[in-house]
């Protein structure tokens, strides 16, 4: 007896840098599922947890293992990864500083990035 192959579905939309999120495919069967990153520079995957590393495409290959009704079977999976929109905290939008006084800015983000700012001077 010949047994067909599964129908797998796995819909993944783009997302972005450092995130975390779960996925599960959909099958016609009922083989145990599995999940491979095709490339682990751009994202990486524990179980069905995927963490996003990188910038650029992914793919994460889904195998099924076969079952008493369908052979085994796989599919790719491919998305988007782009650049997150840094968060900064702990920098106030505005302060009230007396003439001759100090105020110092701590602010903080996850990115990388170079902080930058400037002072304006707005008469009241």
């Amino acid at each position: 007896m010949v047994l067909p192959s599964p129908t797998i579905t796995l819909n993944i939309p783009n997302k972005v840098y450092d995130q975390v999120f779960n996925i599960n495919a959909t099958s016609n069967s009922t083989g145990a599922i599995s999940y491979t990153s095709l490339n682990t520079s751009i994202a990486i995957v524990s179980g069905n947890t995927v963490t996003t590393v990188g910038i650029g495409t992914a793919s994460i290959r889904v195998d099924q293992d076969a079952s008493a009704t369908f052979n085994s079977g796989n599919i790719t999976a491919n998305f988007t990864v782009s650049k997150a929109t840094p968060v900064i905290t702990n920098f106030p939008s505005t302060a009230s500083v007396n003439y001759g006084s100090t105020y110092q800015y701590t602010p903080t983000t996850p990115s990388t990035g170079l902080i930058s700012y400037q002072y304006r001077d707005w008469e009241t």
